[in-house]
């Protein structure tokens, strides 16, 4: 089986420990040798696996086809790369991207490759072996549960004034269960780092069906009551689970699924029945599901408001 560590991974950490090389290394330098390491074959077309580009990958393999050690290098080597959420991957091949992505056809594509190398079966079997492994630790792991939050918004004590601020993302004017809440919340569903050392998937959409499940269940007790018997109550604490719970965590899902989203479109991915691959919505060209970042603590330009 090989290894899980990447020439990047290795760098990281050791600029981690105290008194290496790469400890004291200036960060130009550090940058310099990354961009040298980031120009390689593997690197390109471990990104097209990690933002769904589906033909260029494609392209790719097809074109490595006539030289073996070429063809074996893209489908053995490891390296880092970065998701369209903004997640970064540490010591992954093009089949445990694809596969950890969701991409179930990117995987079916790049199996056959194996055939055409040496030890082919075996290298592919082993990299399977740990993506299996991936999923059954998201399928045994419990997700995430928002339905605290969901208390939280739901309370009659939160004034329409509140749910108003919150929805403005003034924060500042919102209660402290609100705001900390809200803040616990992103904290909580953010990941910026996975090393495959120890494989698990890129996302875990249970999140999102949960959310959507809650909204269901508590669409009544969310409306808020208007002041006199006469007026129609209002869907702000709706809005505000959509536009910065579910638009939240929307900004974690897998290229693929972002495909499935912006085209509305959730039908199995085939070679008859190809999905889609753009982020741009079908029924709405003005709107798209970009590519993401931690560091971007905005809900804006996915589908859904702040």
């Amino acid at each position: 089986m090989t290894k899980a560590r990447s020439p990047f991974m290795n760098m990281y950490l050791a600029r981690k420990q105290t008194g290496t090389l790469f400890s004291t290394m200036p960060q130009d330098v550090m940058n310099c040798l990354m961009s040298i390491y980031m120009n390689s074959d593997i690197v390109v077309a471990l990104s097209d696996a990690a933002r769904g580009a589906f033909d260029a990958l494609k392209e790719k393999l097809e074109a490595a086809k006539s030289n073996k050690e070429e063809l074996k290098q893209l489908l053995t080597q490891r390296g880092d790369t970065v998701t369209r959420s903004g997640l970064r991957v540490m010591g992954t091949t093009l089949l445990e991207c694809a596969f950890c992505g969701f991409d179930t056809r990117m995987v079916e594509m790049i199996k056959p490759y194996f055939d055409l190398i040496d030890d082919g079966e075996k290298e592919r079997d082993d990299q399977l072996a740990r993506c299996k492994k991936a999923l059954e630790k998201m399928q045994n792991k419990k997700p995430y549960d928002v339905r605290w939050l969901v208390e939280i918004i739901k309370d009659k004590k939160r004034s329409p004034e509140e749910i108003k601020n919150a929805l403005q993302n003034k924060y500042e004017l919102c209660s402290k269960e609100l705001r900390e809440g809200m803040e616990k919340f992103r904290k909580d569903t953010t990941r910026t780092f996975l090393d495959m050392a120890d494989p698990d998937m890129h996302d875990d959409p249970r999140i999102l069906v949960q959310i959507l499940e809650l909204l269901a269940t508590e669409w009544d007790n969310l409306i808020i009551d208007g002041e006199d018997s006469d007026d129609e109550g209002n869907y702000d604490k709706h809005d505000l689970i959509l536009g910065q719970m579910f638009a939240w965590v929307e900004r974690n899902l897998v290229p693929v699924h972002r495909f499935n989203f912006a085209q509305n479109s959730f039908v199995e991915d085939t070679d008859k029945t190809p999905l889609n691959r753009s982020v741009v919505c079908k029924y709405n060209p003005d709107e798209s599901l970009p590519d993401t970042s931690p560091d971007d603590l905005s809900c804006s330009s996915l589908g859904l408001s702040d």
